[in-house]
């Protein structure tokens, strides 16, 4: 178990009532709630230039051309695994009708 959290939070607060330094704790909230405040406001700058961006670009079609290409690409998987599968079986019954030793032994025999 590690320590979460919340832990290192209650250690910090503890070090700081020790040395002193509980004097600055309201700047120390200050500063990081306007630190927080300026990245949320940050964030939706940023989501606002995304969706402007975003406006103009036709999702349905992007979906529609991914779902071909995944299509696609199992049918390829799948012919393969087939393909593979198909040989096996071949192999298989050509050992089972050559007997254990294979060809090589039943002609020798």
């Amino acid at each position: 178990m590690g320590i979460g959290i919340s832990e290192v939070l209650i250690v910090v607060v503890i070090a700081l009532v020790v040395f002193g330094a509980y004097r600055r704790l309201p700047a120390l909230g200050r500063s990081a709630g306007a630190g927080v405040r300026k990245g949320g406001e940050r964030a939706k700058q940023l989501s606002g230039q995304v969706r402007k961006k975003a406006e103009g670009v036709d999702t349905a079609g992007i979906g529609e051309s991914v779902g071909k290409g995944l299509r696609e690409a199992r049918e390829a998987r799948d012919s393969v695994k087939g393909l593979g599968t198909d040989q096996q079986a071949k192999q298989t019954g050509r050992e089972r009708a050559d007997g254990p030793g294979g060809p090589e032994r039943s002609q020798r025999d």
